[in-house]
């Protein structure tokens, strides 16, 4: 399912495209953002209702761009379960950090009195999106325990509370890192830090004799 029309793609890929080349978030106009997506000014308010949903709805693509990949990576029938997560680790990179520090620049341009009913917008799309996540984690936690990686016992909640610690502990990795290579993590070849997330979750979920 795509979380947004292509008219609307439109724009928050041209808002995208503003902040890379250095346009400072808060001084953002919608006329800037039109004219970056070949398209009136008039056709924008057509789909958002402000600059501010425009720069919510920005942030929400980052971030569902890549859980898109971990859904496409979930329904791969020829990978077992921790192939699955390599795959989803695999998709976590420094590009994909940087998206994630775009994501939260753009919301925190949302003035924070008017961010709730601004998300509120995107609320039936992102509950339909959010229901074919939790159907996909249901799939996997099947998968894991039918291939007795998982303990039987595990609730998917739990199971869904690990996976997101160890995705979340892997991709705060690379938002550490520096060029200095003062960050711990940066010391730790890519490899290396795969094989300490994929630890994690195998201690986690691994069923208990």
């Amino acid at each position: 399912m795509k979380l947004f029309r292509e008219k609307e793609i439109r724009a928050l890929e041209a808002v995208q495209s503003l902040v890379e080349q250095g346009c400072a978030v808060h001084s953002l106009t919608v006329q800037q953002i039109a004219d970056a997506a070949g398209v009136g000014k008039g056709t924008l308010y057509e789909y958002f209702e402000s600059k501010e949903q425009i720069l919510a709805g920005a942030a929400l693509y980052q971030v569902g761009m890549l859980l898109e990949d971990m859904m496409r990576y979930a329904q791969q029938e020829d990978l077992n379960f921790f192939g699955k997560i390599e795959r989803f680790l695999c998709s976590l990179n420094r590009h994909t950090a940087a998206r994630l520090a775009t994501a939260q620049r753009l919301l925190a341009a949302v003035p924070g009195g008017r961010r709730c009913s601004t998300l509120a917008a995107y609320g039936p799309r992102l509950a339909e999106y959010t229901a074919q996540l939790n159907g996909l984690l249901e799939q996997l936690v099947e998968q894991g325990k039918a291939e007795g990686v998982i303990d039987p016992a595990h609730s998917v909640e739990y199971c869904g509370f690990c996976l997101n610690a160890a995705l979340s502990h892997y991709s705060a990795a690379l938002c550490m890192e520096r060029e200095d290579g003062l960050a711990l993590w940066p010391m730790l070849p890519e490899n290396a830090r795969k094989r300490c997330a994929m630890q994690m979750l195998r201690c986690a979920l691994r069923p208990q004799n």
